[in-house]
């Protein structure tokens, strides 16, 4: 196999603006929501809208979930990982795809909004897409014994 450190690098440097983003909007948007409900507030501001805290806390845990399944993409490609954990990975960005496009149902997000939030998503699922498909799982080789089957 040959190998391609700078390819590596780019797949692992072109996230992480949008892996912070959602860190910082996560850690917000929870922040915020959680204070919101510890006051017993019904309501809350949020640019110029008013929502509701639990709806705010859910948009919180999709951004750090997010983070959380980025930043596990950029790490299995530095790492060089195979195999089963490329796969739960995939499985968490496509759960926070299905979210995403449900809050684009749900509100008014035009199209340059949806690519400049949805784009570092977009090309990590991409990356762990390629990586379930195309590589085979770490084959760990049997150590030499006795059959204790019998």
């Amino acid at each position: 196999m040959k190998r391609r450190p700078l390819g590596r690098l780019v797949m692992a440097l072109v996230p992480l603006p949008w892996t912070a983003f959602y860190a910082v909007v996560g850690g917000w948007a929870t922040a915020k929501a959680l204070a919101a409900l510890v006051d017993g507030r019904s309501r809350v501001q949020v640019s110029s809208s008013v929502v509701e805290p639990e709806a705010l806390l859910l948009v919180g845990i999709g951004f750090l979930v997010a983070f959380a399944a980025m930043l596990g993409v950029t790490v299995l490609v530095l790492l060089e990982r195979r195999g089963r954990l490329w796969t739960v990975d995939l499985v968490a960005l496509l759960a926070v795809w299905a979210g995403g496009l449900w809050a684009v149902y749900r509100t008014s997000l035009g199209a340059a909004v949806f690519l400049l939030v949805f784009f570092g998503l977009f090309f990590a699922t991409a990356v762990a897409a390629v990586m379930v498909v195309s590589r085979p799982p770490e084959v760990v080789p049997a150590q030499p014994g006795e059959d204790k089957s019998r």
